[in-house]
């Protein structure tokens, strides 16, 4: 073997496998770090695809828990509050029994009727404030509330609302101005206020912007411009009629337009008829409430009441109120057995990723060691290798 200070090939061997045992001992350390065996694409490039896959999944399913969680809550302040209602209930059937006595004299019986009420005031402000999140399901706002049961939103778990308004409850909100059915063509953009009670807004139209021919104006396009501004407040009626939706509660309604401006002088000229512009009093297309109470709140007490049929009516509301909360409470428990599968599902999909993707510490304690000796070796054989050159020094000494 030639002695060369140009070329040190035991240098060179002892450097490579030190640069690979460093290389080795730092990919160790990052696994003792991190604690995963795969932290990116590059350490194995399918493990990390189906893991990162995975890791997708288990995040949608806790968007699914999350639907599931609120929907149970919604479900439990619903049934709470009807558990609430039914007890009122049973309270007025026993008030109305007790001032179906004969014997008592008006003053008594009136004092009976206040009680009555007073219950019956109850079971309005359990209704009205039975609500998690917005979502009210005895209140009938709600014709189906529905939560997600799957990770590709295709599947729900949905429930029927119910209405567990005293019958007759608040008048809805009467019909406001005709509208006619030719379309409206806007030559130019376009705007007018819209006033419903006292809340004013602009709706803007372009020209050309409307569904009907050449661009014209519909009166489904105005009412639908409106509804943008007002929440989905109005709707059109069977009659082509403009109305607002909702319900009022003491006060009179109104829809009032003006302010026109560009190709618009007046009201008519949208389609809807001129005139008092939509005022209506309270009282109007009244509702009767829920189907399920039978009752008013407003029954008044006297010699002549039939209490026999209003006893009938409260045991006939009861009835409905248990079947109602039968209901509810059989969706809370579907919504919490699914949750409960969710969970173990994730926790089965956690696993699987661990498997994939988790190190073995106690093995990679033990490499890092191994590791650790080999760098210190690797170091020394590289330290001797360097040292070869120094025997030309001796050769070249003088006798």
């Amino acid at each position: 073997m030639a002695v060369s200070i140009n070329t040190n090939q035991a240098a060179l061997v002892a450097l490579q496998n030190l640069n690979k045992t460093s290389g080795e001992l730092q990919d160790t350390q990052n696994r003792v770090s991190t604690g995963l065996k795969v932290t990116s694409a590059k350490d194995d490039a399918a493990l990390w695809s189906i893991a990162h896959n995975m890791k997708s999944q288990v995040a949608a399913y806790e968007a699914v828990t999350n639907s599931l969680n609120r929907g149970k809550s919604t479900l439990d302040v619903a049934s709470t509050a009807g558990t609430a209602i039914s007890d009122l209930l049973n309270q007025m059937k026993q008030t109305v029994l007790a001032a179906s006595d004969a014997s008592l004299d008006a003053a008594s019986r009136q004092a009976y009727q206040q009680k009555y009420q007073s219950l019956a005031a109850q079971i309005t402000t359990y209704v009205k404030n039975a609500s998690f999140n917005g979502a009210n399901l005895i209140d009938g706002s709600i014709a189906n509330y529905t939560a997600l049961a799957d990770v590709n939103g295709t599947s729900v778990i949905s429930v029927a609302g119910q209405n567990l308004s005293l019958a007759g409850g608040p008048a809805t909100k009467a019909q406001l101005v005709a509208v006619s059915s030719a379309p409206l063509t806007i030559t130019s953009a376009s705007s007018f206020d819209v006033t419903i009670d006292g809340t004013k807004k602009t709706v803007s139209l372009a020209a050309g912007g409307g569904t009907g021919t050449g661009g014209a104006y519909t009166a489904s396009d105005i009412q639908g411009l409106i509804n943008a501004q007002f929440a989905g407040s109005t709707s059109l009626t069977s009659t082509g009629a403009l109305a607002i939706s909702g319900t009022v509660t003491g006060t009179a309604g109104s829809i009032v337009l003006s302010n026109f401006t560009g190709a618009l002088s007046n009201q008519s000229q949208l389609g809807f008829a001129a005139g008092p512009e939509g005022a209506f009093a309270e009282g109007q297309n009244a509702t009767t409430g829920g189907a399920i109470i039978q009752v008013t709140g407003t029954e008044t007490f006297g010699l002549t009441t039939d209490y026999s049929g209003l006893i009938n009516k409260l045991n006939a509301s009861v009835a409905g109120v248990s079947s109602a909360l039968a209901t509810l409470g059989s969706a809370s428990t579907q919504m919490e057995n699914h949750a409960n599968f969710v969970s173990k599902l994730t926790d089965s999909l956690n696993t699987g990723i661990g498997n994939l993707v988790d190190a073995d510490l106690a093995k990679e304690s033990a490499n890092l060691q191994a590791l650790q000796i080999k760098q210190q070796l690797g170091t020394q054989a590289l330290s001797i290798a360097n040292q070869a050159p120094q025997i030309i020094l001796s050769l070249l000494k003088g006798g």
